[in-house]
């Protein structure tokens, strides 16, 4: 996987994630985003490519975006759609407050901003 589930990262909004996930796709699971709590998208995904995987485990890329600065908390689900199991579970946190060569980081400068308005 490119970012091991528990990771921190920190990025601006509008940066693209590439997350690389194991692939149960011919058991029927699927990888859902399930919570991001609407800040984040899937923009594309890469299926595994089959041709020279003989006897390898299958990955799939999932392309990530966050909409919105700020601290996020995404979670992907390996689920079936019909039965609702669940294979596997990644969680990742972002701060996407971005970052600045001089003066305030955006975090800070929003806080900053929320506690004298």
């Amino acid at each position: 996987m490119v970012a091991d589930a528990g990771t921190f990262l920190e990025a601006v909004s509008d940066d693209l994630f590439a997350v690389e996930v194991p692939d149960h796709s011919s058991a029927g699971y699927v990888w859902r985003l399930v919570d991001a709590t609407g800040e984040a998208e899937v923009v594309a995904e890469q299926p595994p490519d089959l041709a020279y995987a003989y006897g390898a485990r299958p990955t799939r890329m999932l392309y990530v975006r966050l909409t919105l600065p700020g601290v996020h908390r995404l979670i992907f689900e390996h689920v079936r759609p019909w039965s609702g199991a669940t294979v596997a579970r990644i969680e990742i946190d972002i701060d996407g407050h971005g970052s600045k060569r001089e003066g305030w980081t955006r975090r800070v400068r929003s806080s900053a901003i929320g506690t004298v308005a």
